[in-house]
């Protein structure tokens, strides 16, 4: 089983602490698929305190490409990567929660840190023409790396989204096709 994960990018590597991967497919109204697979979002909780992500981010035109890579730790051997092209940071939260009862609660799991709900959540938004649906969002991923920091006691992480124009998952290729 896997349960260790690296971010590999411009020459640094990261340790992953929580990861997903997002793929999008519009589909008409009798549920038939209605255009090609476009995002390839990634959303990743790191341990927070590096200056990396947000130099990325405010450098506007920089794109990075890099890989996630998950390992057995039973056989310290590679399970999964996932590789990225013409990489770029959409979002960064980084958050500090400093408790008293924080404590390491690792096998709870709550429905708030399921990122797929901020994207609809968004897209709610979006279709009912809310005034800032952006806002929306920054609030539920605080709220989602808030659960995380309670549920593992890990007090400063660093919530980042990534988007990118190619992707590989495993062996299949995906291009988002920008030009």
């Amino acid at each position: 089983m896997a349960n260790k994960a690296t971010l590999s990018i411009a020459g640094e590597e990261f340790s992953v602490l929580e990861f997903s991967l997002s793929l999008k497919q519009k589909y008409n109204a009798q549920g038939k698929p209605a255009s090609g697979v476009y995002l390839g979002d990634f959303y990743l909780i790191l341990n927070a305190g590096s200056d990396f992500f947000f130099e990325w981010q405010t450098e506007h035109t920089r794109m990075e490409s890099g890989k996630i890579t998950t390992y057995r730790t039973d056989q310290d051997s590679k399970f999964i990567e996932y590789a990225f092209e013409q990489g770029f940071i959409t979002s960064i939260l980084e958050s500090f929660y400093a408790d008293e009862g924080l404590a390491n609660t690792f096998n709870q799991i709550g429905t708030t840190e399921d990122v797929s709900s901020v994207m609809f959540e968004y897209g709610m938004n979006v279709l009912n023409d809310a005034k800032d649906p952006e806002v929306t969002v920054l609030k539920a991923q605080r709220n989602m790396v808030r659960d995380f920091q309670k549920r593992t006691g890990i007090a400063y992480c660093m919530f980042i989204s990534l988007s990118s124009e190619k992707l590989k998952i495993r062996d299949i290729d995906h291009d988002n096709m920008w030009s």
